[in-house]
């Protein structure tokens, strides 16, 4: 046996004292009696309760004694031998997942199995060690095994709440790279048990403890979140939503959708029990900032009910107009805030260079040789490669209509008045969007040099240009040149992902910049230059910030969009197998038994009978 704290057997010393105290002869009192008749009566009955007297203040003092040696080795702290106690390993595995940060009244289960495993560290026996592991998107151990409070303690407080899934099969294998130990091993999970079953192969003699935090909720969660531009007239947005519904019955889940905190759309979706439901929004992309989908349902896990993006702002599409001067044309490009237009003459023209960014509009001119990369032609057939023009048509009526092309969906032919049109070819690959009978009179293509659309007669002739739908189609057709829009999704992330910061569009350049989590704390703060190599973690959230010259703006959106920890009804038993399983109380019963708690206890206990047998009758 040894001592944590030797200095503690010095009160012992207390010995001394108390022994003084008993063995000290009292002095009696002399008193003056007339007559000695009845005194040998008197002093007989004396006698016996002076030898009566001396064994109580005999059993006193070894029980005083007694007592002081009782606390004395139990402020010492004995350490009996691991072989005494067969202490035990173990292995205590802290769901950090995001079901985790479902709360429990002021508290979150995270906490509730903090406190948990708070309570076995202070009941660990002297033969026991223990290693913390924190179980997230990646088994993390805190510790390695030991007996030292203070460290577990410690390591308990630093587990941080995660926001994706617990990896327990990683955790499982972990389990395979123990050191070898004599003693028994017991793996203990505190958990809520939102995760699928996991096969554990253990080693040696292994044992899992279950504990199980939470109770069941009936939670909402956003489990997808996609957003995609379209190439439609205005700048369009189509959102898509999968929301999920936990509790027992059917029931109506009202959310909202906003854009700079401002609601710009808002429905509910009726989701049955248990199920996902899915659904699509589609909304005007008319500024740039944080687009978010809000369940308006006050369950107790928040961090599912919500998901965001980051809009960059709409950038205008760069338009030559090239031609001898068209009112009703210039007219409607400029007008279109969407456009940013200048104007070059066809004469102007050879001392061009042409911008591979820019659509480029022909109005009835059109230059030899190879085309432009993007260009639209009004009644004029383009030369080099785009093929050239038959006999045009006098007065056409259009019999053929593409519904379903991004130029022409919005339009209705029978309103499209016709003078003269020249007749187009179409080569491999083309797609023809109008057509008189055989006759192609509206086509686009697009290869891997050119992306045109070709107008065989003039739009602006006639009283077509008093039309709406003649800027609609003329903005179209350049959105569509200019593939503005299209099937690309925008830039999500889910927790757990990693970038890259030559993915992020403003990092580059120089300066001083800071990358924000969704909760302030800065998380790289550096020249701008640095952020050529590495990878950003993205593990909580919400919205990552970038902030440069006192300027914060939206850098991207982080969601948790998890359908498995938004299923986070607790269950009664561990989700893993392969391991025989050991009641959790027989474990925290055991590992409550302290040595110098013992002592206390019964020191206190002897103390408290030592006053009632022989020191009461002093305060009688």
């Amino acid at each position: 046996m040894s001592f944590a704290l030797p200095l503690g057997l010095l009160f012992f010393g207390l010995f001394i004292p108390i022994a003084a105290l008993y063995l000290l002869k009292q002095r009696r009192d002399r008193s003056v009696a007339p007559t000695l008749l009845f005194w040998d009566e008197a002093l007989q009955s004396n006698f016996q309760i002076a030898s009566w007297n001396r064994i109580r203040k005999w059993l006193s003092l070894l029980m005083q004694l007694l007592i002081v040696a009782l606390l004395t080795l139990a402020l010492a702290q004995p350490l009996l031998s691991s072989a005494l106690l067969e202490g035990r390993r173990i292995v205590l595995l802290l769901d950090a997942s995001a079901s985790m940060a479902t709360r429990e009244g002021e508290q979150t289960r995270l906490d509730l199995a903090k406190e948990h495993g708070r309570a076995l560290v202070q009941g660990l026996g002297a033969g026991d060690a223990m290693m913390i592991v924190q179980v997230g998107s990646r088994p993390a151990p805190l510790t390695g095994f030991t007996n030292d409070g203070k460290t577990l303690l410690t390591a308990l407080e630093h587990a941080a709440q995660e926001y994706g899934t617990a990896d327990f099969e990683a955790a499982a294998e972990l389990l395979d790279y123990l050191p070898q130990d004599t003693r028994a091993t017991v793996v203990y999970v505190v958990s809520d048990g939102a995760w699928e079953p996991v096969a554990v192969k253990p080693q040696g003699n292994t044992t899992l403890a279950w504990h199980t935090v939470g109770t069941a909720r009936d939670n909402a969660a956003i489990t997808q979140f996609s957003l995609r531009p379209l190439s439609t007239g205005e700048p369009e947005l189509e959102l898509f939503y999968e929301i999920y519904n936990g509790a027992a019955a059917a029931r109506p889940l009202p959310f909202s959708i906003l854009l700079n905190d401002r609601v710009t759309d808002a429905d509910r979706l009726d989701v049955p029990a248990g199920a996902r439901v899915q659904g699509f929004k589609r909304l005007l992309h008319t500024e740039g900032g944080v687009l978010s989908l809000r369940l308006d349902d006050a369950d107790a896990l928040m961090d599912d009910n919500q998901a965001f993006g980051v809009l960059p702002p709409p950038s205008k599409i760069p338009v030559v107009l090239v031609g001898e001067g068209n009112t009703f044309l210039e007219a409607a490009l400029y007008a279109d805030s969407h456009l940013s237009v200048r104007s070059l003459w066809p004469a102007d023209w050879a001392t061009h260079t042409p911008s591979a960014e820019a659509v480029y509009v022909f109005d009835r001119w059109a230059p030899g040789g190879e085309p432009v990369a993007r260009g639209v032609y009004l009644g004029v057939a383009p030369g080099g490669t785009m093929g050239a023009a038959r006999e045009p048509l006098s007065a056409p009526a259009i019999t053929s209509w593409n519904e379903i092309h991004p130029v022409s969906r919005h339009l209705v032919s029978a309103r499209m008045p016709i003078a003269q049109a020249l007749v187009l070819n179409v080569g491999a690959g083309d797609t023809t969007l109008a057509s008189s009978f055989t006759s192609p009179l509206i086509v686009a293509r697009h290869t891997e040099r050119e992306t045109a659309i070709l107008f065989g007669f003039d739009p602006s002739a006639g009283e077509w240009p008093l039309q709406v739908a003649y800027p609609l189609l003329l903005g179209d057709a350049i959105r569509s040149v200019a593939e503005h829009g299209g099937e690309d999704a925008l830039p999500l992330y889910r927790v757990n992902d990693s970038v890259a910061p030559a993915a992020i569009a403003g990092l580059d350049g120089a300066g001083e910049l800071r990358i924000a989590a969704p909760d302030g704390s800065i998380v790289i703060e550096a020249a701008a230059q640095r952020f050529s190599g590495g990878r950003i973690a993205l593990d909580r959230p919400g919205v990552w910030y970038l902030e440069r010259d006192g300027v914060s703006t939206p850098l991207l959106a982080v969601n948790v969009c998890n359908a498995g920890e938004a299923q986070n009804q607790p269950r009664a038993e561990a989700p893993l197998t392969g391991l025989a399983v050991e009641p959790s109380g027989v474990l925290e019963a055991r590992s409550g038994v302290n040595p110098a708690w013992l002592l206390a206890a019964a020191g206190v206990a002897l103390l408290c009978a030592e006053w009632f047998f022989f020191q009461r009758r002093w305060i009688e």
